[in-house]
Formats: structure tokens, C-alpha cells, sequence
């Protein structure tokens, strides 16, 4: 027969603070009664079963390897704390309310909201494969530059989400609503978007260089940013390895058709005027290569290099365009296999590639 250990039921509120002990550990059943609150001032191992219908506030780490269940779980402590075990816990509110932006909650197991996480003060780390997790009818409150999550958030169920996303310093929510119910996770990154992909389609004029957003699900999901983008600005988005304009929404508004993980930032896109091409002809070459710009201007600086298959670097010339509208004379060592050429275009951020086959 189990045993249960009950807290908090002397006046209906009750208040049990831990803090003789370098741990609190639990291999039994506790049970925390309905409007009683928990303040656990040390480190909290739970091996057994902790089912707090009350408020439970966790200041230090929490390792769950059991059952962890709360109406309330508050972390409130004064330096970094991390979650981990391998049960996740469940909490129907969540309550950050560090002292500090700098003391992180650092999720290293799965965290998961039921109804609301209340973003009060202080980060969350969501390690890989760790998100934060919020279950369908789930909401986020509060979220700003001082407080929200730096790393993957995952959302439950089919109705628009406000995810509370950033680096940890800036604040870069994304709104999204899937098509039916699944669950998707968004994930932002303060970094170049070009470090995934550099190529960019023919009607993208610049892409944003600082950002970007990766999103994973298995349903279309509609999007919508709202970070202050200009608002020449529209949404660029990964496609097959190659950043292209979004022609299926307003400029911050767009439905991505979801296979897997996929990435999306901001850009501008081009006219008719600034598409630009580069080809590399005969195909197969006998020993010699030409280059087929167009919207290049003469002046611009481009590179050229020609590797094999394993990414050996067999060739390369940089100049101006105009020193380009000849044929390029391949070296001896190139011959009897498959190449890769690839053109750099810095002035622009693109790059062009082209297999060739080289037999002579």
C-alpha cells in the first residue's frame, strides 16, 4: 500500500522551507494539498512521486528521474538552475521569476506547460532536444528582452501560439498557427542565415545577415513575424537549400508548407532588373571553360574555383567580370571526371554552382 506524505493542509495554506539539507530527495509518494505552497530552498532529487496540487517554488536544481506533477511550479531562485532526469515534469503553470536575467533556467529534460508560463524574470537555456513545451490550450505571458527562452520552444495543438523566443538578449517572438493539430517547434538563432545556405534565388535582392529562424513540424503552419522588421521587408525562406521570396502570404505574413525542419528570415526582393545568372559552358568541357553572366556589372569583383568531387581545390581565379568574357583554360590535372565550379559574387552575397564534366 502506498504511502503518502501530506503538506499543508493545517489551515488550508501551508509553507514547508527546506533549507538544512544540501538535498531534498524523494523515493516515497508526497502529495501537496490544494492552496499549500512548497518552498524548496535546496536541490531537489526525485526518484518517486511528487504530486503537488498547490504551488511547489524550486530555488536551486531539480532532477527527475519519477513522477512530477504541479498545479504551480515557480522557480525563483538566485542562481543558475538546471532541470534534468530522465522523467519530464509537468506543471499546469510555470512562474520564472529569477532574480536576475543572468540566472538561467537551463532545461537539459523536457519541461512541459499545461496552461501558462508567466515570463517574470530571468532566461531559459532549452538545451537540444530539451524544449520548453507547451500543451494545446497553453499560453505565454509576460515574455520580453529581459525574460523568454534562448533556445527550441515547442507548441501542442492547432491554435495560434505567440512563441517567447530570442538570444537571450534581444527579444525575436514568431506567431504561428498550424493548419490541424500537431505540434511544432520554433527555434531562433543570432546568426548569418548565409552560414546554412549561401545560395539565394533569383528574386532576392539582400537577405538579413543577422538572423534567422528554423521551424520544424509536419503540417503547413502559418507564420507571422513581429519584430520590427522594415517594412520593405518580407519573409525569405530556405527551400530546397536556397533562400527564396515567400509568394504565398503578406510580407510578414506567410504559410509554410512543412517537410521536416526548415529555416525562414527577413529580405528584400529584387525587380525584373537586378535577376542575375552565371553559367559555365561547353558541358562536357574539352579543356576549356566559358562563364555566362547576367546582371553582373563589369567592374565587380567575382571568384572562381573549381574543385573535384571530395571538395579537393583544383583551380581558382578572381578578377572583374570583364576579365571573365574569355575562355578560361583548364590545367592538365583537371580531365576525365566530374567538377564542381563555383562562382563567389561578395558585392551581392551570392554564390553560383554547376557541376561539369571535363574529358578530353
Amino acid at each position: 500500500m502506498k504511502t503518502f506524505t501530506k503538506i499543508g493542509f493545517v489551515l488550508g495554506l501551508g509553507i514547508s522551507a527546506v533549507s538544512a539539507r544540501a538535498q531534498f530527495v524523494n523515493n516515497t509518494d508526497i502529495y501537496v494539498g490544494k492552496d499549500a505552497v512548497l518552498a524548496i530552498n535546496t536541490d531537489i532529487k526525485n526518484s518517486g512521486t511528487m504530486d503537488v496540487r498547490g504551488k511547489i517554488h524550486a530555488r536551486n536544481n531539480v532532477d527527475n528521474q519519477g513522477v512530477f506533477t504541479s498545479e504551480t511550479l515557480v522557480f525563483d531562485g538566485s542562481a543558475l538552475q538546471t532541470v534534468s532526469g530522465k522523467k519530464s515534469i509537468s506543471a499546469d503553470n510555470v512562474v520564472f521569476a529569477q532574480s536576475s536575467r543572468n540566472d538561467a533556467v537551463v532545461l537539459q529534460s523536457k519541461l512541459t506547460v499545461n496552461r501558462s508560463a508567466d515570463f517574470q524574470g530571468g532566461l531559459v537555456e532549452a538545451r537540444n532536444g530539451s524544449p520548453l513545451v507547451f500543451g494545446s490550450e497553453a499560453k505565454a505571458l509576460g515574455a520580453s528582452a529581459e525574460s523568454h527562452v534562448r533556445g527550441p520552444v515547442t507548441k501542442e495543438g492547432s491554435e495560434s501560439f505567440m512563441f517567447p523566443i530570442g538570444d537571450g538578449t534581444t527579444y525575436r517572438p514568431c506567431l504561428a498557427k498550424p493548419t490541424s493539430s500537431n505540434a511544432v517547434t520554433v527555434e531562433y538563432v543570432s546568426a548569418n542565415p548565409l552560414g546554412v545556405s549561401e545560395n539565394l534565388s533569383d528574386d532576392v535582392a539582400s537577405i538579413n545577415t543577422q538572423e534567422y529562424w528554423t521551424i520544424n513540424g509536419s503540417v503547413p503552419v502559418k507564420i507571422q513575424l513581429l519584430n520590427g522588421s522594415a517594412t520593405d521587408e518580407g519573409i525569405l525562406v530556405l527551400n530546397n537549400e536556397q533562400w527564396a521570396v515567400s509568394r504565398n502570404g503578406e510580407k510578414t505574413t506567410t504559410t509554410l508548407d512543412l517537410s521536416g525542419k526548415k529555416a525562414f528570415t527577413t529580405g528584400l526582393a529584387g525587380s525584373n532588373e537586378s535577376v542575375s545568372a552565371a553559367s559555365f559552358y561547353p558541358n562536357p568541357s574539352q579543356g576549356e571553360v566559358f562563364v555566362n553572366l547576367t546582371g553582373f556589372a563589369d567592374d565587380e569583383a567575382i571568384s572562381l574555383k573549381i574543385t573535384d568531387m571530395t571538395g579537393r581545390v583544383m583551380m581558382t581565379k578572381d578578377g572583374l567580370v570583364k576579365n571573365f568574357k574569355k575562355a578560361i583554360e583548364l590545367p592538365s590535372n583537371i580531365s576525365g571526371s566530374q567538377f564542381m565550379i563555383r562562382l563567389e559574387r561578395p558585392a551581392a552575397a551570392r554564390t553560383y554552382n554547376q557541376k561539369i564534366w571535363v574529358s578530353r
